[in-house]
């Protein structure tokens, strides 16, 4: 089956500057598998991950949004599209228009 993953702008350099990436996947996939090809074949992508010892402003959360079925596994189907975006993690103390 062929899954579409749409690549946020702050993490096109880990995709060699692609805005999308296509993934062959086994029929049966499901987003633990799309995820497994994703850091596979594109290993830069690890580096945006949450780590301790990162510097704050190389630092992302990444959130998945998909058109995919959702239960105990979430299944993709053909033609499915992934939304990979990037967001930057914040703490307690990092509210907009927050006193301080």
């Amino acid at each position: 089956m062929n899954v579409t993953v749409h690549v946020a702008g702050p993490l096109r350099g880990a995709f060699d500057g692609r805005p999308r990436v296509e993934l062959g996947l086994p029929s049966q996939a499901d987003i633990g598998d799309v995820l497994s090809a994703l850091f596979t074949l594109y290993p830069k992508l690890s580096a945006h991950l949450p780590r301790e010892n990162a510097v704050k402003d190389e630092r992302f959360l990444l959130r998945l949004l998909f058109d995919g079925q959702v239960g105990e596994r979430i299944r993709m189907r053909d033609g499915a599209r992934i939304f990979l975006v990037a967001e930057r993690p914040r703490r307690l103390g990092d509210q907009a228009g927050g006193a301080g």
